[in-house]
């Protein structure tokens, strides 16, 4: 199964059917819990991978075990056998996957996959790789149901969107009932049983509108693509070049609209916590991972030079008005990069674009400046100043607009369409009045995600 990387470390207590308390027991099963998962199967652990060290979640051997354990304690799940869950896999999922699943084989190296099966050779073996220390417990579960459909013969499709384009990562549509169909399905059924704690079905719920949005080419319950316009009011917007319609509002003042994640996000230095936009016109606090808690570290001085945070590569970047901080995948490192001009605004960043250098990140500051963001940490540790891009652009966010566009907004409010073709801008339609304060692209809507 691929996936985009998050780095995510998961926080939870359950609680179980009978209504008892599970206990996360600070991210350590008990040895019993462990083992009653690992009877089940055989397992194989190829030469060179770390040896199993329990409570380690930078051990995929532990990680694989708890991820089971996790889905095993949740125990029947709520099935609705609607538009949502198609009722796949039943109300088990461990049981769903251990009745098809009997040997798990933990490698040493994969290319990019996080789990993946052969079906040619045995319909019963699950390759586990090291990526999937960084799933985190409740993806693990997903991943697992994932791998374990694809014995029933579903095989993918390249993606057709701008998510892994190109990429075998994508089924062709959720009504189809491949493999994303059923890791979807678990993530849905987690978000809809009132008997386990609200902060692990939030990330299931906001896991499974991710897959919606990313894993079909034809995307289920009419899921458009626009942008998320955030304006001077403080009002967030839906926007695909008809009138935009207000889904949701910011947090409030403290709080700064960041450049690069999965959903909406906000960030706030002075409260040293994220708010993930939930589709339901307020925001989830994200607990998970490393970005946050990069922001646990700032003084009462550095909090109002607060700007913008990114996830580049392997690496996590905070923006100050005169210094960029990035933290290496491992925790381990910092770097400190001086802003020449000390008036950083933004990152700014693009897939594919005719207006700055593609797959490169920015830090553009109140001039119009570009700076480029070394893209290698190795690089990066060498760099005491940005280096200056001979391109000046006076924006605050950039995004895809189309085939052959590109939607960017300024720092004056204004959003403006660059055409390729013809290098030429003009306003977007419907938004003459519209100031913007930041742009998050692509963004991605529908009113039955609501309903989820």
């Amino acid at each position: 199964m691929k996936t985009l990387s998050l780095l995510v470390l998961i926080l939870i207590g359950l609680i179980s059917p009978a209504g008892a308390v599970v206990e996360w027991d600070n991210r350590c099963w008990s040895d019993d819990k462990i083992e009653r998962v690992r009877s089940k199967f055989e397992l194989e652990v190829k030469p060179g991978v770390a040896e199993y060290k329990k409570c380690d979640w930078n051990n995929a051997y532990y990680q694989t075990l708890a991820g089971l354990v996790l889905m095993d304690l949740m125990g029947e799940l709520n099935e609705t056998n609607d538009k949502y869950d198609q009722a796949i896999i039943g109300k088990n999922p461990f049981d769903y996957f251990s009745s098809r699943a009997t040997k798990i084989v933990i490698e040493s190296s994969c290319h990019q996959a996080l789990a993946y099966v052969r079906p040619q050779l045995s319909k019963s073996t699950v390759h586990v790789c090291p990526g999937i220390e960084d799933a985190g417990a409740l993806y693990i579960g997903a991943i697992m149901v994932h791998e374990v459909r694809h014995f029933d013969d579903f095989d993918h499709v390249p993606c057709s969107g701008p998510h892994n384009r190109g990429v075998l990562a994508c089924d062709s549509k959720y009504a189809e009932q491949g493999a994303y169909a059923v890791s979807t399905e678990f993530l849905v059924k987690v978000s809809r049983t009132p008997n386990l704690e609200p902060s692990i079905r939030k990330q299931a719920r906001s896991k499974a509108i991710t897959e919606f949005i990313q894993r079909f080419n034809s995307r289920p319950f009419d899921i458009e693509e626009g942008v998320a316009l955030l304006n001077d009011r403080n009002k967030l917007y839906f926007y695909d070049g008809e009138k935009p319609v207000q889904v949701g509002s910011s947090p409030g003042k403290d709080y700064v609209m960041i450049s690069s994640d999965d959903f909406v996000t906000f960030a706030g230095a002075k409260k040293k916590e994220r708010l993930k936009f939930d589709y339901r016109e307020s925001y989830d606090k994200d607990d998970f991972g490393y970005k946050p808690r990069y922001l646990e570290g700032l003084t009462a001085k550095e909090i109002p030079k607060f700007r913008d945070q990114s996830l580049y590569g392997k690496f996590a970047c905070t923006l100050f008005s005169d210094q960029l901080r990035c933290i290496s995948s491992d925790l381990k490192e910092v770097e400190r990069v001086d802003i020449p001009s000390k008036s950083a605004v933004s990152f700014i960043y693009s897939e594919l674009s005719g207006i700055v250098e593609s797959e490169q990140l920015y830090v553009v500051d109140k001039s119009g400046t570009l700076y480029f963001v070394p893209k290698t940490w190795e690089e990066l540790k060498e760099t005491s100043s940005l280096r200056v891009s001979e391109t000046r652009l006076s924006l605050i966010s950039i995004g895809p607009w189309g085939d052959a566009s590109e939607i960017v907004v300024q720092q004056d409010g204004r959003v403006m369409i660059y055409d390729w073709t013809s290098a030429q801008w003009s306003s977007a339609p419907h938004l003459e009045k519209f100031k913007a304060k930041k742009m998050f692209a692509p963004f991605y809507w529908s009113k039955k995600l609501q309903q989820l």
